[in-house]
């Protein structure tokens, strides 16, 4: 089975990190970034502008990025990748236009205080791994 591949943005203004509210019954109640899965032809760069949209209603610019390969299990998605690899591609982004909307398949959107992030409950500590590019 080939690796999946997923694609977001870790967005962060004026002390403040942008996460959405995951509906599905895995991580449901859950935060994380906007992220989905790279569709055919798709690039992770176009894929994750896509899914901030989607999921946010927000316009962005794309910076650095970094990958990260986790277990599927930890990954708590509605596909069951099991104790297969998933793939994930996170890149910085600013928002560039939009207004915040949660998307039609998320409970929520909105910006935290970094400082708020140990108190969230997270998709997963993975998230941690992005929040510096450098």
């Amino acid at each position: 089975m080939n690796t999946p591949k997923f694609s977001g943005a870790c967005i962060i203004s004026d002390g403040k990190i942008l996460l959405v509210q995951e509906s599905h019954k895995e991580a449901r109640g859950l935060w994380s970034y906007p992220l989905g899965h790279i569709e055919d032809g798709e690039t992770e760069a176009i894929a994750a502008a896509r899914e901030v949209k989607e999921e946010t209603g927000y316009d962005i610019v794309l910076g650095k990025s970094k990958k990260l390969e986790i277990n599927g299990d930890d990954f708590k998605s509605l596909h069951k990748f099991n104790q297969n690899t998933v793939e994930l591609t996170i890149f910085e982004g600013k928002i560039a236009g939009g207004n915040l909307l949660a998307g039609d398949d998320m409970l929520d959107a909105r910006w935290f205080f970094l400082g708020e992030l140990d108190s969230l409950p997270l998709r997963g500590d993975w998230l941690k791994f992005f929040l510096s590019f450098d």
